[in-house]
């Protein structure tokens, strides 16, 4: 098996997985492109390419193949964890199973998916554990057994499940408040990644471990094309390209209330954003209050103020950098202002946030935290 493994999710592959979840079909082939990579201790990485291939939704698995530069592979199993930018890839011939964790704020909760290796279209179960002595045990709900971590380099951890049927061993790797697992057949070798999409610089990021490696190796990657199909590359946060698109956003809603209401935010979308579960439920008041009360004209300017302007997240209002903490870090607010030609000021608008492949709008969102 070489000493390589790695894979990704972009915002396009994320939403389109998202959208056909509950359908039959989902996307059958997605390509995405290495174009950074760091082995575990730091050496540079070879790039390639990885395709992921399945007929389900987010509610099965899908295989993961990797085509290296200068040739060689790797195989495995995927999965995503539902609603999120998250997924989980195995690779070696010794994956036996796979998982993602989430835990809540205080880690004491936590949310898993798991699902058998080999079989691209199985289904992918849920269940739920709670945090045992310390943060080395987590106990399955309902005399499910264990789960014990022994933590290592570069938030990499050895994974032991005690279960009715029997005791497992494997590796698991972590990211944010994610990690995803893999337990092993004895005496073999495998790896385990897990994915995170950057939604709004249109790329993705993965933190992988195998066997005998210590810590983890990192990489960034790039949707090359959907079933078939090329996608154009995302352009950057702060771009010219992404600053037309919202430009483009604030002509389509200038006096349109129906455009602005499609674009209130779910409680998922909310939680994307927010730094705690407190947060998201003072930020979805706080929307609920600004899209009950709407005026007809929805945002708009003043006669003559035909030029849009557009507000990169480093200008925003000073609100939002009061504020900051409440926010998940990283995430990018655009604004827009309606001015006359020639001036730098009019009627101005601001909280769009692009999350997961969806633009939403929460103008002002700071004043949900004050």
């Amino acid at each position: 098996m070489n000493i390589r493994l790695k894979s990704s999710i972009v915002p396009c592959f994320c939403a389109a997985l998202i959208a056909t979840a509950g359908h039959a079909q989902g996307p059958r082939e997605i390509v995405l492109k290495t174009i950074k990579s760091v082995m575990p201790g730091g050496a540079a990485g070879k790039g390639g390419t990885l395709t992921l291939t399945g007929e389900g939704g987010m509610d099965k698995s899908r295989q993961a193949v990797w085509a290296y530069e200068g040739g060689g592979g790797d195989k495995g199993t995927a999965i995503l964890f539902p609603g999120s930018r998250v997924i989980a890839a195995t690779f070696g011939s010794g994956a036996a199973a796979i998982a993602i964790y989430k835990r809540d704020t205080e880690g004491r909760n936590i949310e898993a998916v798991w699902g058998l290796c080999g079989d691209p279209s199985a289904k992918v179960a849920p269940y739920k554990l709670t945090r045992g002595k310390d943060a080395s045990e987590y106990v399955i709900e309902n005399g499910g057994g264990k789960l014990l971590l022994e933590m290592g380099e570069g938030r990499t951890a050895k994974a032991t499940w005690e279960l009715p049927s029997g005791t497992y061993h494997g590796l698991a790797v972590a990211d944010g408040d994610y990690l995803a697992a893999v337990s092993i057949v004895e005496g073999a070798k495998a790896g385990i990644v897990i994915i995170t999409a950057d939604n709004d610089k249109g790329i993705a990021r993965d933190r992988w471990t195998m066997s005998g490696a210590n810590g983890a190796g990192e990489e960034e990657l790039t949707l090359v094309s959907i079933d078939g199909k090329a996608v154009p590359a995302a352009p950057a946060a702060g771009s010219s390209g992404m600053e037309d698109v919202v430009r483009g956003l604030a002509a389509a809603l200038r006096g349109n209330k129906a455009a602005l209401l499609k674009l209130k935010p779910a409680d998922a979308q909310i939680a994307a954003i927010t730094a705690t579960a407190d947060d998201a439920k003072a930020l979805a008041a706080y929307a609920e209050k600004v899209f009950a009360n709407i005026p007809e004209s929805g945002v708009d300017g003043k006669p003559g103020q035909t030029k849009i302007l557009v507000t990169t997240p480093d200008n925003l209002p000073g609100g939002y950098a009061k504020h900051a903490a409440h926010l998940k870090q990283g995430i990018q607010i655009y604004g827009f202002e309606f001015v006359e030609p020639g001036k730098t000021a009019g009627m101005a608008f601001d909280g769009l946030v692009l999350v997961d492949g969806a633009w939403i709008m929460i103008p002002k969102m700071w004043r949900a935290f004050e």
